[in-house]
C-alpha cells in the first residue's frame, strides 16, 4: 500500500487495467488496440487515493473497487452508466451523493465511512445489495428512505447507532418487504410475521399515500 496520499493519474490507471487489456488483446489475436472504453473492471484499492478522477473514458466499466483509500467525496462517476458493482468502503466519505448516473447499479458498499444519513439514492432503482455498516446512521427514518428501492434484497447496517435500537430489526423487515438478508442473517417467516403484525397500522397508512 502506498504510504503517501495520492491523486489518480494515467500511470495508475494503466497499471490497474494492464491484465484485462492483455486478455482482451489475446482474445482478439493480438490485433486490437485496447483503450479505456473496453475495460470492464477496475481495482484501485489500498492506494491512498484522495479523489475520484479521470474515469470519464471507462464507459464499459461494470465493476469499480475503490476500497480502503482516503476519498472524502463521491464524484467523477457520471460517465460510468454501465456500472453494476461499486465498492467505496473504508474511505472518509461523509455524504452520499454523485450517484445519479448509475442507474444500473446493483451492489453498493459504503461501509466504514462517516455517513450519517441515507440520501441522494433515488436513481438507484436496480439496487439489490446495499452495505453501509459501521457508519454514523442513527434514525429509523433512514430505513424508511430505502423503501423506494423496490429490488433491495440485502441490507447490511450493523455497526451504526440505529442498528442497536430495539425496533431496528422488526422495523426494517416490516418496511422493506423484498428484503431477504438483514445484517448477514436470513429473514425467516416468524420474524416477517412478527414485523407485519407490529407495524400493521403504519404499513396500512404508508400504502394509502
Amino acid at each position: 500500500m502506498n504510504s503517501q496520499p495520492t491523486l489518480m493519474n494515467t500511470q495508475m490507471l494503466m497499471d490497474a487495467t494492464r491484465d484485462e487489456a492483455l486478455n482482451i488483446n489475446k482474445l482478439c489475436g493480438g490485433k486490437q488496440t485496447v483503450d479505456m472504453s473496453d475495460i470492464s473492471q477496475l481495482h484501485l484499492n489500498l492506494k491512498n487515493i484522495l479523489k475520484i478522477d479521470l474515469l470519464h473514458d471507462f464507459t464499459s466499466l461494470v465493476k469499480l473497487d475503490l476500497f480502503h483509500n482516503l476519498i472524502e467525496k463521491i464524484e467523477g462517476l457520471d460517465s460510468l452508466y454501465n456500472l453494476t458493482w461499486l465498492n467505496l468502503s473504508y474511505n472518509k466519505i461523509t455524504k452520499i451523493e454523485g450517484l445519479d448516473g448509475l442507474k444500473k447499479l446493483e451492489v453498493l458498499n459504503l461501509s466504514n465511512n462517516n455517513i450519517s444519513r441515507l440520501e441522494n439514492m433515488d436513481a438507484l432503482q436496480n439496487l439489490s445489495h446495499f452495505l453501509v455498516a459501521n457508519n454514523l446512521i442513527k434514525d429509523l427514518d433512514n430505513v424508511l428512505y430505502l423503501t423506494r428501492m423496490k429490488k433491495l434484497y440485502e441490507l447490511y447496517m450493523v455497526g451504526n447507532p440505529v442498528s442497536d435500537g430495539e425496533e431496528y430489526t422488526l422495523f426494517s423487515v416490516a418496511f422493506l418487504p423484498k428484503l431477504r438478508y438483514l445484517d448477514d442473517t436470513l429473514i425467516n417467516i416468524e420474524i416477517r410475521e412478527e414485523a407485519s403484525m407490529k407495524y400493521q397500522q403504519q404499513l396500512h397508512e404508508l400504502a394509502k399515500r
